[in-house]
């Protein structure tokens, strides 16, 4: 009977221990232990800091070349940067697209993908060559040699093909360097030729040029000893180009909506106008970083099945979000354009404060694209896009010869916020009909390695 207290004791004190060191093992593990994070939180935010990047030197761009010219010469070298920005996915038959989805579901097929990316490039950059003088004679503007035209107009096609091909390989950090990195070059160029006295459209085009081609030329040499580059199969390539005309067809008509106003306006008006009216899209449009992140979270969650209420939800606060945002710019847009543009782009303000009221629209329109989209619904979220554009563009014609970039904005804003009332209404009827589990259309075996439209 004695030595069953003893043995009590000895047995107590070695669980004790034992659950002592066991503590002390939890407390050294958590101590090293690397916080967990979500692989799609990772990758979202990785291609965040990539998108992130190119919107911040687009604007100091916007802000360069505004300090070192007036709206008119502003406003031709908007053109001759967005003609090849606007055609690019135009002139390639939406090929980005399908080289994205096939260099993530199909490794193996990245060397034919390079190759039909390289001869999407020089046939895209070639037919935008020959497109560019042509608008810019549209909008009575200077541009510089046709030989700087072709340079970076084939330079800016191939960076779009292996941006979107290094997005496919999971390459976020590469592919926002391969659109960045111009962008700010030219930027920081623009600033030293400003400080020297250069300042005609020949000086401030050259540097945007040349430094695309030479990060292209770069990034073919990266990409080709990685993954080499072999000659793609003719029938291997007409279904890439069929599969990118399907897929990327929301992308089009948003890019167009986005971007054609101002083509309307050189065309309708003055360059000067279109100087002024970049501005407040340079303004507005950094409110959309945070949707585009929200619209992937939304096109993954809704191709796993994600309840309409929980959408719902998160479509709330995101919109609640972006109308206190827009708020602020309205309030703002005064100091921060006195402060970044100068005094000449005063005209700019209430452009901006009129295209802020659109913004609530455009965000319902991104995020329900995206909705549909991972619902299996591709098709379906092109009609309210369509509908954005036809309002945006007839309001443009009717609009633009009287009131000149005022009347663009508010053509802009009334289509934006009419197309994401018709996305709520469409949305609400399409996803009571087809419940929201459906896999995603155009990615049969591997859902997430498509790129969310919008």
């Amino acid at each position: 009977m004695a030595r069953r207290p003893r043995a009590c004791a000895r047995s107590l004190a070695s669980i004790a221990r034992r659950r002592a060191g066991s503590y002390a093992a939890r407390v050294r593990i958590g101590k090293h232990r690397r916080p967990h994070v979500p692989a799609f939180l990772r990758r979202t935010g990785l291609a965040l800091i990539g998108q992130g990047g190119q919107a911040a030197s687009s604007f100091l761009l916007t802000i360069a070349v505004a300090r070192a010219v007036d709206p008119s010469v502003r406003g031709a070298f908007v053109l001759l940067t967005l003609v090849p920005q606007l055609g690019a996915y135009l002139a390639t038959l939406g090929l980005p697209g399908a080289v994205m989805r096939t260099s993530a579901s199909d490794p193996s097929e990245r060397p034919a993908l390079l190759g039909v990316s390289l001869l999407g490039s020089l046939g895209g950059g070639a037919v935008l060559t020959v497109a560019t003088p042509a608008v810019m004679a549209l909008a009575d503007a200077g541009r510089p040699s046709l030989a700087l035209i072709a340079l970076g107009s084939v330079s800016l096609t191939w960076l779009i093909f292996a941006a979107w091909f290094a997005f496919g390989c999971e390459q976020f950090l590469v592919a926002g360097a391969l659109r960045t990195l111009p962008i700010l070059g030219a930027a920081l160029a623009v600033f030293a030729l400003d400080a020297l006295g250069h300042r005609s459209i020949d000086a401030l085009f050259a540097p945007w040029a040349v430094l695309h081609a030479l990060i292209a030329l770069a990034s073919l040499a990266y990409l080709a000893r990685r993954y080499g580059v072999a000659r793609p199969r003719r029938l291997q390539t007409l279904g890439w180009i069929g599969y990118g005309v399907r897929y990327s067809a929301i992308q089009i008509i948003n890019l167009v909506a986005l971007r054609l106003d101002q083509l309307l306006l050189g065309w309708l008006a003055t360059t000067a106008a279109v100087g002024l009216y970049s501005i407040a899209v340079s303004l507005t449009e950094g409110l959309l970083l945070a949707t585009t992140a929200v619209g992937l979270v939304v096109f993954l969650d809704s191709a796993k099945g994600e309840s309409s209420a929980r959408f719902s939800r998160k479509l709330a606060l995101t919109v609640l979000a972006s109308c206190a945002a827009a708020a602020l710019l309205a309030l703002a847009a005064q100091p921060l354009v006195h402060v970044l543009f100068g005094e000449r782009y005063a005209g700019a303000v209430s452009m901006t404060r009129i295209l802020a009221i659109g913004t609530p629209g455009l965000v319902v329109m991104r995020l329900m694209t995206n909705r549909l989209a991972g619902a299996g619904q591709p098709g379906r979220a092109s009609i309210y896009a369509l509908v954005a554009l036809v309002v945006t563009s007839g309001l443009d014609l009717a609009l633009i010869p009287a009131h000149g970039a005022t009347g663009a904005a508010w053509a802009s804003t009334v289509g934006y916020d009419l197309g994401g009332a018709v996305a709520l209404l469409a949305t609400r009827a399409a996803l009571a009909r087809h419940p929201a589990s459906a896999p995603p259309v155009a990615a049969p075996a591997a859902a997430t390695s498509s790129e969310p439209v919008g």
